[in-house]
C-alpha cells in the first residue's frame, strides 16, 4: 500500500469500515454502497431459480430476501442452503427451518395471544418454539418485525407489494385489534428484552417477563 506499482489498483471491501486503520483510510477513495431492496433481491432470485430450474414457493423467495437484509450474496447463499435442504421443492417452511425463523402462522398466534392479554398461551407457544429448536433471540426479533409490520399497514398508504404478510387476512384483522399506542408499547418492551437477551445466559427468562408485562391488564 505504501508504494504500489502504477498498474495496480487495490479494492478493499468491508461491511465494517470503522475497523479499517486511519492510515489506510487516508490512502483510499471511499464508496458507500446501499443495501439492496427486498423487491430487487426477489427479482434476482427469480432469475436464478428459472435459470437453475429450481422449484420454489414464491413466498419462500420473499422470506429469503428479507433474511438477507439487503445482501444479495447472503440471499443466494440462503437459496443454495434451502435447495440442499429440500431439493425437490422449496417452501417458506423450509426457509424458516434453515434460518431459524418463526413461521408466519406461529408469529400470528403469538401476537394474538399478546394482544388479547393471554400470557399463559404466549409462554406456552414460546416453550413450544424453543422445544422445536428456535433461538429466543430469533423469536424476539421476529416478533419485533411482526409488530413493526402492523404499524406499517396501519399508518402507510404505500406498502411493499412483495410482502405476503400485508395480503394476509388474519394479519389485517390483527392489525385492527391493536392501536398505535399499544403497538409502540409492545415494541418498547420487546426491544428492551432484546438488549437484555444479548447479555444473558438464560435469555428465556427475559422474554417470559416481557410477555407478562405486555399482557398486564392494568397496562393494556
Amino acid at each position: 500500500l505504501e508504494e504500489p506499482p502504477q498498474h495496480v489498483i487495490f479494492i478493499l471491501c468491508t461491511t465494517e469500515p470503522q475497523k479499517i486503520p486511519l492510515t489506510i483510510h487516508s490512502r483510499c477513495q471511499r464508496f458507500d454502497f446501499k443495501a439492496i431492496t427486498t423487491k430487487d433481491i426477489v427479482t434476482k432470485l427469480k432469475e436464478i431459480v428459472v435459470s437453475e430450474k429450481i422449484e420454489v414457493e414464491e413466498e419462500a423467495l420473499q422470506k429469503i430476501a428479507v433474511h438477507a437484509e439487503g445482501g444479495l450474496r447472503d440471499a443466494i447463499s440462503l437459496l443454495d442452503q434451502a435447495r440442499a435442504y429440500s431439493p425437490e421443492y422449496i417452501t417458506s417452511d423450509d426457509v424458516n427451518q434453515i434460518s431459524g425463523a418463526v413461521s408466519t402462522e406461529m408469529q400470528m398466534e403469538l401476537a394474538e395471544a399478546l394482544i388479547k392479554g393471554n400470557s399463559t398461551k404466549a409462554i406456552e407457544l414460546l416453550n413450544a418454539l424453543i422445544t422445536e429448536g428456535k433461538e429466543v433471540r430469533k423469536i424476539n426479533l421476529n416478533l419485533i418485525e411482526f409488530f413493526r409490520d402492523i404499524l406499517m399497514i396501519k399508518n402507510l398508504r404505500t406498502l411493499d407489494e412483495s410482502n405476503f404478510l400485508y395480503n394476509n387476512e388474519r394479519f389485517i384483522q390483527l392489525s385492527k385489534m391493536v392501536s398505535n399506542n399499544i403497538t409502540f408499547y409492545i415494541l418498547d418492551i420487546l426491544n428492551k428484552a432484546a438488549n437484555d437477551i444479548k447479555w444473558s445466559n438464560n435469555p428465556k427468562i427475559y422474554l417470559e417477563l416481557a410477555f407478562i408485562k405486555i399482557t398486564d391488564n392494568e397496562i393494556a
